[in-house]
C-alpha cells in the first residue's frame, strides 16, 4: 500500500478516474482538474507524479469521467452542471477543450440536481447520475458519449444514511454501491440489468 500527497495542487479531492489502461488518473476538487500519471497501471507508487496538466475555471465539482477512447471528459457539479470537454490528444488534459455543446450542460427533466457522481454503461448510450437526496437516475444517449443527446429516462429512489458521495455500478447493471458522508458502504439490488423501472424502490442489502 502507498499514498501520494497532492495537497500541493489541491487541498480537497472531491472525485477521481483511471484512464489510458490504468496508466493515468484525473482528480478532481471542486474547481479544476489534475491529471497525474502512474508508472505501474493502477498502481499508486512512489513514481507516480503530476503531469502538470490543470484544466481550471468550473465550479461546484464532484466527479468526474473520461470516455473509453480517452478523448471525452466529463464532470458532474453540486448545482446541476455537466462539464464537457474534449481532448484533442486522447488522455491528454492540456490538450481539452469545450466541447460542440459547450462547456456547460444541463440535463433534461432535472437542470438543477446536485449530482454527486456519474457512470456510464453500455459503451457510452446510457448514463446515470446519483444526487444528494438518494435518488438514482438514468439516461439514454442516442450518440455514445454525446451528452447533448441525452433522454430521460426514469428516476429511482433508494435509502441511505446521509449523502451520497459517490457509486459504481456493476457491469451487468443489476446492482450499484454508494459511499456517503457516513463512513458506510451500502450494496443495492436495481431489478433486471440497467433497465431501471420508473418508480423502483431499490432494496438495500448491506449496512455495517
Amino acid at each position: 500500500d502507498y499514498d501520494f500527497n497532492i495537497s500541493s495542487q489541491t487541498g480537497s479531492c472531491e472525485g477521481f478516474c483511471f484512464l489510458d489502461s490504468g496508466n493515468k488518473i484525473f482528480v478532481v476538487d471542486s474547481s479544476n482538474i489534475y491529471q497525474y500519471n502512474l508508472a505501474s497501471s493502477y498502481r499508486v507508487s512512489g513514481s507516480t507524479s503530476y503531469a502538470s496538466k490543470t484544466k481550471s475555471g468550473l465550479a461546484d465539482v464532484t466527479g468526474v469521467l473520461v470516455s473509453e477512447d480517452g478523448t471525452q471528459v466529463y464532470c458532474c457539479a453540486d448545482d446541476g452542471d455537466i462539464y464537457h470537454y474534449t481532448m484533442s490528444t486522447a488522455n491528454d488534459l492540456s490538450t481539452a477543450s469545450n466541447a460542440a455543446t459547450g462547456e456547460q450542460f444541463h440535463l433534461p427533466s432535472y437542470t438543477s440536481a446536485a449530482w454527486k457522481d456519474m457512470q456510464y454503461q453500455k459503451s457510452g448510450t446510457e448514463l446515470f447520475l446519483v444526487d444528494g437526496s438518494s435518488y438514482l437516475y438514468k439516461y439514454t444517449l442516442s450518440t455514445a458519449y454525446r451528452i447533448e443527446t441525452a433522454s430521460f429516462v426514469s428516476r429511482t429512489s433508494y435509502t441511505m444514511g446521509g449523502t451520497t458521495e459517490g457509486f459504481a455500478l456493476e457491469k451487468d447493471g443489476s446492482r450499484f454501491y454508494a459511499v456517503g458522508n457516513h463512513a458506510r458502504l451500502y450494496g443495492y439490488s436495481i431489478g433486471s440489468g440497467v433497465n431501471v423501472p420508473s418508480g423502483y424502490h431499490a432494496a438495500h442489502t448491506s449496512a455495517s
